[in-house]
């Protein structure tokens, strides 16, 4: 197996993202950085994802804490560790789950992130103003 990086799971990542939402990478959130934030442009829904290559548990931690930045929170894990996550702890706080290869274009959903009942909209509504320029009214 040739070696990846967190950066190219991120980018495989992005790019997929990119092809229906507006993407930020690296989002400020309280002493942390969220890997990347997507806005949907039909919905201007907020979604979080956390990256890494095999440890689901410390993407898991750092995604709960996202529940509070974003409409939805998913961890992105490279795909030949994918069968590692246990689902059923991402269950627990609705977590959704995405398998990454290291190729353009290998992203599949694994569980689909439910509606986070912590998110907090003024974080929310500040993100879409600062990040991705969008303004109600």
């Amino acid at each position: 197996m040739k070696n990846i990086s967190e950066k190219r799971i991120a980018d495989v990542l992005i790019c997929h993202l990119r092809q229906n939402a507006s993407v930020v990478r690296e989002l400020k959130h309280y002493e942390n950085r969220i890997d990347i934030v997507s806005m949907d442009p039909a919905t201007n829904e907020i979604n979080t994802y956390e990256a890494k290559i095999s440890n689901w548990t410390k993407a898991l931690s750092q995604a709960i804490v996202n529940l509070t930045a974003g409409e939805k929170a998913y961890i992105a894990i490279y795909d030949k560790f994918i069968h590692r996550v246990q689902k059923e702890r991402l269950i627990e706080y609705g977590i959704g789950l995405l398998s990454v290869g290291s190729s353009w274009g290998q992203v599949s959903i694994i569980m689909e992130a439910q509606q986070s009942p912590f998110v907090n909209h003024q974080m929310t509504e500040w993100v879409r103003q600062n990040y991705f320029g969008f303004n109600k009214g």
